[in-house]
């Protein structure tokens, strides 16, 4: 993996959470959500109910997505 970016992103709800992963999933590259010690993949709905969304949650991924991915979680973006 080379360099990486992130941001915080903040899915209170389930119909948020199953935006976000939708969203992730919709992505032709990784991205990855961060929670405490668990990194999972984003574009897992699963996974993403296992986090605790009561806090932001950080996403990750490759540094020449960062435009990309940015503009497309824009609408969960909150400022750390």
């Amino acid at each position: 993996m080379g360099l990486e970016r992130n941001m915080f992103v903040f899915v209170d709800d389930i119909n948020k959470v199953k935006r976000l992963a939708s969203i992730a999933l919709s992505l032709p590259f990784y991205v990855d959500a961060v929670s405490g010690r668990h990194r999972l993949d984003a574009k897992s709905l699963m996974g993403l109910l296992s986090l605790n969304v009561s806090e932001p949650i950080e996403l990750m991924f490759a540094a020449e997505n960062e435009d990309r991915a940015k503009f497309a979680f824009s609408e969960f973006e909150v400022k750390i």
